[in-house]
């Protein structure tokens, strides 16, 4: 599937939690579709009136004190191989904001990892801290009491395409 259109559908009239929302510019795209927005990110993100900066990579940063109304959708795109402990970080975010959970990574499988992993290279970007396959993204979830609902995949046919996508529901 198109990644970004995928994400703008789920998100379209909805009350949408972006984390990592200074990164890229799929944030305003959000805010376009959304009903309202609220912003999450260690670095500021200025488009967001309703930014909280945090550091997600510490779960006892006040974030778990900011002002959210009801969330109808987390939207975590492209985040969760960058934080160093995204099994706490997940269960956290489960209590904290029980909402869906939109994620999607980079796949470990993709065609591009096979290609440098014949030539005995690694290819992976210098601020991941981890890979996750379609398996192992599963049960990082199901162990942090998220119940994958439906599964896609962008760039490619899977096993090898280049990331994964998910929709989860907390199990609360």
């Amino acid at each position: 599937v198109d990644r970004v259109k995928y994400i703008l559908e789920h998100c379209k009239d909805k009350i949408v939690l972006d984390l990592g929302c200074s990164a890229n510019t799929l944030h305003a795209q959000i805010q376009a579709v959304a009903k309202k927005t609220y912003g999450a990110d260690k670095e500021p993100c200025p488009s967001e009136p309703n930014f909280f900066q945090v550091d997600f990579d510490y779960t006892t940063d006040p974030w778990a004190m900011c002002p959210w109304e009801k969330i109808d959708l987390i939207v975590c795109s492209e985040v969760i191989e960058h934080i160093m402990n995204c099994g706490a970080f997940l269960c956290f975010l489960r209590i904290q904001v029980p909402a869906p959970l939109l994620l999607t990574t980079p796949n470990a499988l993709c065609a591009a990892q096979q290609r440098f992993l014949a030539k005995k290279q690694e290819n992976c970007n210098i601020s991941h801290v981890m890979w996750h396959s379609p398996r192992t993204l599963r049960t990082l979830l199901e162990k942090c009491n998220y119940e994958p609902k439906e599964w896609a995949y962008y760039n490619g046919d899977m096993p090898y395409s280049e990331g994964l996508i998910v929709l989860a529901e907390p199990n609360i």
